[in-house]
């Protein structure tokens, strides 16, 4: 253990923490680097470019959190503390492996109506059950998914470690509080675009129902109608006048 250490202070001059630190970052840089050098396979230059920006604001915040354990000694000597903020470290780098920029929202809508809207009828007579499918199946079909991974990924394990370290440890801090509003705050919009991405898509849904029957068509059908109730007589009338 000695020996390692000191191997690891001598080789470059960098203690054992400068190399974790340095170690950690050249990981993050390899995984933004190597998915732009991969090849894009259906992505757009624009998608993965809209990809490696949320990889590159992910990737900070994921640094931020590394360096909990440093705020106090109190947390280095806890093995519990530091073995669940390594572990939610860990689980917050399982959202790079998808990829969240292939998310179209008014394509997702028009191919879930097209591919349901005939069955309209048939659906508002499913089951209590069915229909709960029904109303989740938005996630999977819009940005939902998206924000529901940044959420249990990192926004919500990160934040309740920051509360944890207020709370149960009184480190009051200037940077764990800043991290910690910003962690509650990121978790409020996230929350916002959820309802706003199930109102559009239960707007778009209701109207592209709506849309199936032509309003020119509707009203020619209506005056057609009115026309033929008139009898011949006040056709004469209505001409003659």
């Amino acid at each position: 253990m000695r020996s390692s250490q000191i191997a690891a202070e001598s080789w470059l001059g960098l203690t054992a923490d400068e190399w974790v630190w340095l170690l950690q970052q050249t990981m993050l840089v390899v995984i933004i680097l190597g998915r732009w050098l991969l090849p894009k396979g259906d992505l757009t230059r624009g998608q993965l470019s809209t990809l490696l920006l949320n990889y590159v604001a992910v990737s900070s915040d994921i640094v931020d959190f590394f360096t909990v354990t440093d705020e106090d000694p109190r947390l280095r000597e806890n093995l519990v503390f530091v073995y669940c903020v390594l572990g939610l470290w860990t689980w917050s780098l399982l959202q790079f492996p998808f990829v969240t920029s292939m998310v179209r929202d008014e394509f997702a809508v028009d191919n879930w109506n097209s591919e349901n809207g005939a069955g309209a009828d048939a659906e508002n007579r499913e089951t209590s059950k069915k229909g709960t499918k029904k109303r989740l199946h938005w996630l999977l079909k819009t940005e939902g998914w998206v924000v529901c991974l940044s959420l249990f990924l990192q926004d919500i394990p990160f934040l309740i470690v920051r509360l944890v370290m207020i709370f149960h440890y009184n480190i009051l801090t200037e940077s764990n509080y800043f991290f910690t509003f910003k962690n509650a705050i990121t978790i409020a919009l996230h929350l916002y675009r959820l309802y706003a991405l199930y109102r559009d898509f239960t707007e778009a849904k209701r109207r592209k129902r709506q849309g199936g029957v032509n309003p020119d068509r509707t009203l020619e059908h209506s005056n057609t109608r009115r026309t033929s109730r008139v009898s011949p007589r006040q056709r004469n009338g209505v001409a003659h006048s």
